[in-house]
């Protein structure tokens, strides 16, 4: 019962690197402004695009306060949708700075995939009949793969964190600590423009680079990183980020809830708990 993950969170990563340390040298990509196939966007009445006014000033005010806003909060919700391969993939992430995360990963024909891991890192996995029969490989007997639904299916698997099997699908619980904090020196940033989305009013930037269409909205007034996408290339994604400092509230499930590795079979350790 593998469970595979898309390759695009590595192009997400890299891509907000690009502007927690500056997007110096870069086009400022004017004329391709990023998709937004979730949500609406739209400018606001007013535009605020001033060509003259200092990039430098936005860092200092807008995009650096709210990467610090983002790192300082004891928790963040994080929507991911991305593309790879053709495949579509839709995540909620909520995770805190002290380990704690739940998430839920649902692919597209594939079904879905919640993890959970508490404070102390104990984490567990659970999968819905979806994912499992998806994930079956190619010549199994259907009895044996019903046995893994009836076995499986919706309940709580113990899993080691350490496991490269399990380290391939928590690693969305670690997103914050793969996002550098942004230099105390100012940098260019491109000039913002106000869009308004789902009601709130945000101040946009976009800029061109080799992987794509990067861009990044940040909420005005009390400054806090809002969205995140990437356009332009084989793997587009879209991060929203809400509920700043809301409860996480992973929890360990009572004992007889969870299969552990002890109790399964030896064949179906690795894949379901990483031993």
């Amino acid at each position: 019962m593998p469970v595979t993950t898309s390759r695009a969170p590595r192009a997400l990563i890299s891509a907000l690197v690009v502007l927690a340390v500056g997007v110096s040298g870069c086009g400022a990509g004017k004329d391709e402004a990023p998709s937004s196939p979730e949500e609406s966007r739209k400018p606001a009445a007013t535009s605020d695009r001033n060509p003259e006014r200092s990039s430098k000033s936005a860092w200092g005010t807008t995009v650096a306060p709210a990467l610090n806003a983002f790192h300082q909060a004891s928790s963040v919700t994080i929507g991911l949708t991305a593309r790879h391969n053709g495949q579509r993939m839709r995540a909620k992430v909520r995770t805190g700075r002290d380990g704690e995360c739940r998430a839920e990963l649902v692919y597209a024909g594939k079904g879905t995939v919640r993890v959970m891991r508490t404070p102390d890192r104990a984490v567990y996995l659970a999968m819905d009949e979806a994912q499992i029969r998806a994930g079956a490989l190619s010549g199994r007997s259907p009895r044996s793969i019903e046995a893994d639904v009836d076995r499986f299916a919706d309940r709580w698997v113990k899993g080691v964190p350490s496991a490269p099997s399990v380290k391939s699908i928590t690693w969305m619980c670690d997103f914050r600590e793969n996002i550098p904090k942004p230099s105390d020196e100012a940098m260019d940033t491109p000039v913002p423009e106000r869009v308004t989305e789902n009601g709130r009013r945000l101040l946009a930037f976009t800029t061109s680079t080799e992987m794509g269409t990067i861009g990044l909205s940040v909420t005005e007034g009390k400054p806090e990183l809002y969205a995140f996408e990437m356009t332009g290339n084989r793997s587009p994604f879209r991060a929203v980020f809400t509920a700043y400092g809301k409860p996480v509230g992973a929890f360990h499930p009572p004992a007889g809830d969870v299969l552990t590795p002890e109790g399964l079979p030896a064949a179906k350790r690795t894949p379901a708990t990483g031993t």
